[in-house]
């Protein structure tokens, strides 16, 4: 499981073959990507700025039903949904979604494009439009971490901190060790003023993560709810 992803370019898809990463089948990562924004909130407060739950959930060879080979082999779906995948590398989030809706209108069951479509959604900060359908999705398939971190990401930018806390909750229980979900979790409980909880939650996240930027984060949230 790979750990603190990036933005990610939706996968493209070959005709006539699996659904794969350009390049590299075993892989998620991309280059040339960035931290999500930041959303307005605080510790404690609403209105002052914090950093995201996480970076940007990543995309998926599949989603839904888990099966990749619902993907559409050739056709107008496939094209559409590349067109999606090459605007989605170049940030034009509006073409990109229109072409997945379009994959979508010819293949309903096209999992990877629903699921890139809801990315385009959170992404352009259609929050609205992309808990729905990451909903939707992660109770399809209940013990996929991507898709319960993209859910719990998609609430904690709502604002919906205690649903989101009890999403990254199932996903450190699916995925012990899940460090994206175990620091969501712990900044999704200070958001709610839980702050016994949230501080097992960072303690438990510094057990996973001693040395990244993030390790440094959960500490000074510790400092501030231990009133240090």
């Amino acid at each position: 499981m790979r750990r603190f992803r990036r933005i990610l370019a939706a996968p493209r898809i070959r005709s006539g073959s699996r659904l794969v990463i350009d390049g590299a089948p075993a892989r998620r990562l991309a280059a040339g990507c960035a931290l999500v924004a930041l959303l307005a909130g605080g510790c404690g407060r609403r209105n002052a700025r914090i950093e995201t739950s996480a970076p940007f959930p990543a995309t998926r060879e599949a989603a839904g039903d888990g099966d990749v080979t619902s993907a559409p082999r050739s056709g107008p779906a496939l094209e559409a949904y590349n067109r999606g995948v090459a605007a989605f590398d170049r940030g034009r989030l509006a073409e990109a979604e229109t072409a997945f809706t379009s994959a979508l209108a010819v293949a309903p069951d096209f999992g990877a494009a629903r699921y890139n479509l809801a990315l385009v959604w959170l992404k352009r900060g259609l929050y609205d439009r992309a808990e729905p359908q990451l909903r939707a999705l992660a109770a399809a398939s209940p013990r996929d971490a991507d898709l319960l971190f993209a859910h719990g990401n998609c609430l904690f930018h709502q604002a919906r901190f205690a649903d989101a806390a009890a999403v990254f909750r199932r996903l450190v229980g699916v995925v012990p060790g899940h460090r994206e979900g175990a620091y969501s979790l712990a900044r999704s409980l200070q958001e709610t003023g839980r702050r016994t909880e949230a501080i097992a939650a960072w303690e438990a996240y510094l057990r996973l993560d001693t040395t990244s930027g993030w390790a440094d984060k959960a500490r000074r949230a510790l400092r501030e709810l231990r009133g240090e």
